[in-house]
């Protein structure tokens, strides 16, 4: 009974460009409509509004760490911290799609400033 509003997403609490995937914490989110209530092992939560630095990549789900490195240089050029989970939405659903080199996903680091 769930009402979704967008696409899916993960919350990773560690780095997928350097951390094993079998290693990795994470959630796996849907964007819902409203507020609600859910059952357990369910929880629902609200993500807080926060600056990011973000990139969108295309291609196949395990090609998207690629993008790690380039987007924490940024953070690092502009004298910015991590402040928070990454956060993956994958924008294309791939049972859409003909192959997955059409699939995109945008990749958002929470970050504040390090001063």
């Amino acid at each position: 009974g769930l009402r979704i509003g967008g696409p899916p997403f993960a919350l990773y609490y560690d780095d997928p460009g350097r951390v094993a995937v079998d290693e990795l914490r994470l959630r796996a989110c849907l964007p819902l409509d409203a507020a609600t209530t859910v059952d357990a092992p369910l929880a629902y939560d609200v993500l807080p509004s926060t600056t990011v630095v973000y990139a969108f990549v295309s291609g196949p789900y395990p090609e998207v760490p690629r993008a790690y490195p380039g987007l924490y240089r940024y953070l690092a050029e502009l004298g910015w911290r991590e402040n928070g989970p990454v956060r993956e939405s994958y924008l294309v659903n791939p049972g859409e799609v003909a192959d997955f080199s059409q699939l995109v996903t945008e990749i958002q680091i929470p970050a504040t400033s390090a001063r």
